[in-house]
């Protein structure tokens, strides 16, 4: 059996405004790409500085972007008025030691940091150190 991936999962959401923004103009050229010659704004992993700084107006008129803020800004609430998780090795040959505490802080940390990229409130920080100072 030959399975097809449907192209129109790869592509843009075909749906929003008529005369959608787009995103702006990257200002950063490489001519020859090296571990050297890095693009010299943060954050370099997730998306570049032009980007968080346009992702604002870009939701005003864009459904899709708009209701992903919405749902991870909720997480990010959820998770900050949670308690703390605590580490704990839970041993034995069929537990997953201490990764599941640690996913569970990976995940914190990611809505966390967007909530902060998004807000510029540091409390997400503060709320970030307290999930990396829990005492093993």
């Amino acid at each position: 059996m030959h399975c097809q991936t449907d192209t129109a999962a790869l592509t843009q959401p075909t749906f929003g405004a008529q005369g959608q923004k787009t995103w702006p103009q990257d200002d950063f050229v490489q001519t020859t790409p090296s571990l050297t010659t890095l693009r010299p704004s943060h954050p370099r992993l997730i998306a570049p500085s032009y980007k968080w700084a346009a992702l604002p107006d870009l939701m005003k008129d864009d459904p899709y972007l708009k209701g992903w803020h919405d749902t991870i800004m909720a997480n990010a609430t959820v998770f900050f008025n949670a308690p703390v998780i605590v580490h704990v090795y839970d041993g034995g040959p069929s537990a997953s030691g201490i990764l599941d505490p640690a996913r569970e802080v990976k995940l914190r940390i990611k809505h966390f940091s967007y909530a902060y990229l998004m807000s510029n409130d540091t409390k997400w920080v503060d709320r970030t150190w307290a999930e990396l100072r829990v005492s093993v």
